[in-house]
């Protein structure tokens, strides 16, 4: 971070920070030497832009900012004898999504029982700030608002529903198009998927039938989820009376009157006998099945994007039924690493983390020797500061030595 001066400084006025001495000539803070009083080097503070490499300028800057987004090489090269700098090193956490295996609960969850009692779905806007929910109690989609986004906690029911008992009398899966002009229903009743279209965007109100449907009886009678690949080529299908994920293809992107069934079928049945939702990560590598048996998600990999056919196990499950017994739609956000779920037990939504951060490392150029034997180390899964002043005697080889860390760095 920026050195906090002295606002009005007299002349010739000395400041000391971290370890070392500045001096106001009049116009600007300039350092003076650790060993002494002589002036020797302007003030400057520099932001290096992260990339793969880094290399270190201590002949023309003394103060380096550097902000660690991925791993990076620090290069320090030679400079004038008993020359010196700082080096600030700031890491921010970057979560990696949809990761179940250390999920945790928000101990946040919204209820939608005055809206219908049977909640069979939820979805989120792509920014997080709206949320739907398709129930069979009242064959309905309903509308909420999030006033901060992908925090449940902030939802209100926008009052706004649209009914779906002429399509489809037992609604269970519902999927927004990402750009909010279109969604898609699948249901038990009528054992397809149907297609509808909104005038203005994610505005459940402006909402109409398109009258094309697209009939899933012949791979399942009682179709439980519906879910598109991001650019509307390929749909999928879950069903719980053959308890397999579907594959298909829509010739027109969205266009669901151009589906065709790719007679690709993967089974989850070992996994969970009565499965409710498949839901794929943003790359298509991953594949999530909520399992109304086991009250718990199971994950599976895609050796090749969006093919069903090279689908396997990973033995990676989260469970859910601590929080209701009979969940029933789950919707991942906020690039996966945010989880919903929503329940039968208690009609109401549940909200989970599924980021993890990911470490993130530095290597120093080999003529870097640490006061304290070796580097100092990031804590990567907090926000992290690090101050280190780095002097050279004969102007090839440096001395490391930290000067402040944060509270999770050592």
């Amino acid at each position: 971070m920026p050195i906090n001066f002295p606002s009005s400084p007299s002349a010739n006025q000395l400041f000391q920070y971290n370890g070392n001495s500045y001096q106001w000539d009049g116009s600007k803070w300039r350092k003076t030497n650790i060993f002494s009083n002589s002036i020797v080097t302007e003030y400057t503070n520099k932001v290096e832009q992260t990339t793969s490499t880094v290399d270190i300028q201590p002949n023309k800057y003394d103060y380096h900012v550097l902000d660690i987004t991925g791993d990076t090489t620090v290069n320090v090269p030679r400079a004038a004898p008993n020359s010196s700098f700082i080096l600030e090193i700031n890491y921010a956490p970057t979560p990696v999504g949809y990761d179940i295996e250390n999920a945790s609960y928000d101990n946040v969850s919204f209820s939608v029982g005055s809206q219908d009692n049977t909640p069979w779905d939820v979805t989120v806007k792509g920014d997080g700030t709206k949320m739907y929910m398709v129930g069979d109690g009242g064959n309905t989609v309903d509308q909420y608002s999030l006033s901060s986004a992908w925090d449940l906690s902030t939802a209100s029911y926008d009052s706004v529903t649209f009914a779906l008992g002429f399509q489809e009398a037992n609604p269970t899966g519902i999927f927004f198009k990402p750009d909010g002009t279109r969604f898609y229903i699948t249901g038990y009743a009528g054992d397809d998927v149907n297609q509808y279209s909104l005038s203005s965007a994610w505005d459940l109100s402006t909402a109409s039938y398109d009258s094309v449907t697209f009939s899933v009886s012949s791979q399942d009678a009682s179709p439980s989820g519906v879910f598109f690949k991001p650019d509307g080529t390929k749909m999928y299908m879950v069903g719980f009376i053959n308890d397999n994920v579907h594959q298909y293809s829509l010739s027109s992107a969205w266009d669901l009157s151009t589906a065709s069934y790719d007679s690709v079928s993967f089974s989850v049945s070992s996994q969970d006998g009565t499965p409710r939702k498949a839901k794929f990560n943003n790359d298509g590598t991953k594949m999530f099945i909520l399992g109304g048996s086991g009250n718990r998600l199971h994950q599976y990999s895609l050796s090749s994007a969006w093919d069903l056919s090279t689908a396997s196990y990973d033995s990676i499950e989260f469970i859910v039924g601590s929080q209701d017994t009979a969940p029933l739609g789950i919707e991942f956000g906020n690039s996966g690493t945010k989880l919903y779920v929503s329940g039968n037990s208690n009609n109401r939504i549940y909200q989970y983390s599924t980021g993890s951060p990911v470490a993130r490392n530095i290597t120093w150029s080999s003529n870097i020797q640490w006061a304290g034997g070796s580097a100092p180390t990031i804590d990567y899964t907090y926000n992290s500061n690090i101050l280190i002043h780095f002097y050279t005697m004969d102007g090839i080889n440096w001395i490391g030595s930290p000067l402040s860390l944060d509270s999770r760095s050592s």
